[in-house]
């Protein structure tokens, strides 16, 4: 063990989540990180089936199978000696994996509030081990809207079920909601938004209150620039 110093950081990893509806180019993202490998639960990489990418599918099974089928192959893109990043395409389908475990072992056809705390308790120590390989990550996720019953606001969030739909984001120092301009009535192209909108979350740590950016175009060398101060 020794003492560190934050001058001597010069090259921040990237650990991100990413969210937003089908066709925001959240898997295009996923293909720019440097030598990606794909952990794949809902067979969703056919935008990049022109680039050479690496993947393990491990899609829906009966019982823990599939969790422990999800768990193998994240522990194994983790120890590849051949990629830098590990992308979580679909985190939803991680955490459903897990419930349905959970479910399983107890013994319960469907999740009680014993369960759910446990779907909570194990989506953070996978985020935790993910994040704690020297590779850069990329979690994706769909979006949800829910409504306040109270004032009535409406707010986007990541897709994820019980307490990690509005926890997720103490987890993760960047949430970007992926989003496409709009041209002529059709997309022209992609955009990760990086500050909350009002509608949608999203943060970066390397925004300060004075900053003006509010969209970054969706690629890791933007992505890595914004969090080294670039």
């Amino acid at each position: 063990m020794e003492i560190l110093h934050t001058k001597d950081i010069k090259d921040p990893k990237v650990d991100a989540l990413v969210y937003g509806r089908a066709g925001t180019g959240k898997t295009l993202l996923g293909g720019t990180f440097p030598k990606p490998i794909f952990v794949d639960t809902d067979n969703g990489l056919l935008s990049l089936r022109k680039k050479d990418v690496s993947f393990i599918s491990c899609h829906r099974t009966e019982g823990a199978t599939w969790w422990n089928s999800v768990r193998e192959a994240t522990k194994l893109a983790i120890d590849s000696p051949d990629h830098d990043s590990i992308i979580i395409d679909s985190f939803p389908l991680v955490c459903e994996a897990m419930l349905l475990s959970i479910c399983s072992q107890n013994r319960k056809a469907k999740p009680t509030f014993d369960e759910w705390v446990g779907l909570w308790n194990g989506t953070q120590e996978y985020i935790a081990m993910v994040r704690a390989s020297p590779k850069n990550s990329l979690f994706i996720c769909g979006e949800v809207f829910e409504r306040d019953e109270i004032s009535g606001r409406v707010w986007c969030l990541p897709a994820l079920q019980g307490q990690a739909r509005t926890k997720v984001d103490h987890l993760f120092d960047e949430i970007y909601h992926a989003e496409t301009e709009m041209a002529s009535g059709k997309p022209a192209s992609y955009k990760l938004l990086i500050r909350p909108d009002g509608i949608s979350t999203a943060k970066s740590r390397a925004l300060s209150a004075t900053s003006t950016i509010n969209t970054i175009d969706p690629h890791f060398a933007n992505i890595k620039n914004l969090i080294s101060g670039k």
